[in-house]
């Protein structure tokens, strides 16, 4: 699904960036960024329990649909009933239809749906943005204070080469 990120977001570790609004007469307005996201629903999981969150099924006017169920009947201590011949003996309660919750990536506070033919913006961004050079830690490369070492000139590459008595002359 293509989408148009209609304020600033982060999705999939990437930066997204919303409408910019122009300043009459110095610069012109942009729409958001347009990029593509997985369209399809997924559980949502109870962070707690890692269990799926249910939700009660309605029908057409809103109203929770009401199912009947048989479950095996229990006494006042919540232990199981059985009846003459041994089989659990089995008592209709009432319960809501309920169902899986399910959740997608697209989110309509901050992004809206565009046509697939829409042009994606930013393909250059095909890696989640790191750290800024500027805001890299310096303390594991060298001061610029340290004076990398200068090749001297071939004339006084010689002359250390030799001796000291044969440089000083008396």
């Amino acid at each position: 699904m293509r989408v148009r990120a209609t304020k600033d977001g982060t999705y999939g570790g990437y930066l997204r960036e919303g409408p910019i609004e122009a300043v009459p007469g110095v610069t012109i307005g942009q729409m958001g960024e347009v990029f593509d996201i997985d369209d399809r629903p997924y559980p949502a999981i109870d962070p707690e329990t890692l269990k799926p969150i249910m939700e009660q099924v309605l029908d057409s006017r809103g109203n929770p649909i009401i199912d009947k169920v048989m479950v095996q009947a229990v006494d006042e201590r919540g232990n199981p009933i059985h009846g003459n011949d041994k089989k659990p003996v089995m008592a209709p309660i009432e319960r809501p239809r309920l169902r899986p919750k399910m959740w997608s990536w697209f989110s309509p506070e901050w992004m809206e749906k565009v046509s697939d033919d829409t042009p994606l913006t930013y393909d250059d961004r095909d890696k989640p943005r790191g750290v800024h050079p500027a805001m890299k830690d310096r303390s594991k490369k060298p001061l610029a204070s340290v004076a990398a070492p200068v090749s001297a000139p071939l004339d006084l590459q010689e002359e250390v080469g030799k001796p000291i008595e044969e440089q000083v002359k008396i």
